[in-house]
């Protein structure tokens, strides 16, 4: 409760001071911290409380002293939730306690230890949020393994599954963001992933992945998200597919993928979002929740 207390102060809108919420954001943490002492999460096989240190390392009067060490705890007691990861690159930015060739080094170390899980998809974790929300890191990515990462995270497994939809569609989304970016070498190489996770690896529409963040996240209308991600997800695959359906043709989600139909109306677009979201409920293949 402490840590997801300090989250809200972060993140949500308050008449109050930024340094005022800052305070409020490192007594909670404060309080998780002298909270986890007592419990050691390698006696206790738990990954969770391990995530919960590596929430509160910016309490600690050196966090980048013990990086490292945390995450790395961490990503070994549970080496197959991409969450793990996703937090340490965030870490491992300049904005936080890092640097961008130590996250890059880190990155490919990290896409190694766990390739068992991942194959080179390790590199692609750790580099995710990254570079949603800073750009700087364009400069450092190396765009041909976080490419060959992306292959090998939405390669299914075992091969005669579906891919996994969560992922694939969260892959998608993130490609689709850098569009803007396109100029950008990396970028573009990166963004031109999107049309191959279209067309070979998309089964369903889950419209919340593909949603801006929400302004606030005290009091997200989930509701709302979903309605804006569906519309984002809808305006993406309308330019994806923008000659089909100028030519009349219908596209439609199958269990094989997305196929393209014959109409007779010259004006066909994607169907209701309704009709795109989960067709086979009970098929889903969600990434296994984190313990945390």
């Amino acid at each position: 409760p402490q840590i997801g207390a300090a989250r809200l102060w972060r993140a949500g809108s308050t008449p109050l001071s930024e340094a005022a919420r800052g305070d409020a954001v490192r007594h909670h943490l404060e309080t998780a911290h002298l909270l986890l002492r007592p419990h050691d999460p390698v006696e206790l096989g738990s990954a969770a409380l391990q995530a919960a240190r590596c929430a509160v390392l910016e309490v600690l009067p050196t966090p980048s002293e013990h990086l490292a060490r945390s995450y790395e705890t961490l990503v070994a007691l549970q080496p197959a939730c991409p969450d793990h990861l996703r937090a340490y690159g965030h870490d491992l930015s300049p904005l936080r306690f890092g640097t961008w060739p130590g996250l890059d080094r880190t990155a490919r170390r990290l896409a190694m230890s766990t390739a068992g899980s991942w194959g080179t998809g390790g590199y692609c974790w750790v580099w995710l949020d990254v570079l949603a929300a800073q750009p700087e890191g364009w400069g450092h990515v190396d765009a041909e393994l976080f490419v060959a990462g992306l292959h090998d995270l939405l390669q299914p497994q075992p091969p005669e599954t579906w891919p996994d939809q969560h992922r694939a569609n969260l892959l998608a989304a993130r490609c689709a963001e850098l569009a803007p970016l396109a100029e950008h070498g990396a970028a573009a190489r990166i963004a031109g992933s999107l049309d191959w996770i279209v067309e070979d690896h998309l089964r369903e529409l889950h419209p919340q992945l593909w949603a801006p963040p929400s302004p606030d996240l005290s009091a997200p209308d989930e509701a709302a998200r979903r309605e804006a991600g569906c519309a984002r997800a809808h305006s993406v695959l309308n330019t994806h597919f923008v000659h089909q359906l100028s030519r009349g043709r219908s596209v439609i989600f199958t269990d094989q993928g997305l196929a393209l139909q014959p109409s007779g109306c010259a004006s066909c677009t994607l169907a209701p979002c309704a009709a795109l979201a989960y067709p086979r409920r009970n098929l889903r293949d969600e990434d296994p929740p984190c313990l945390t």
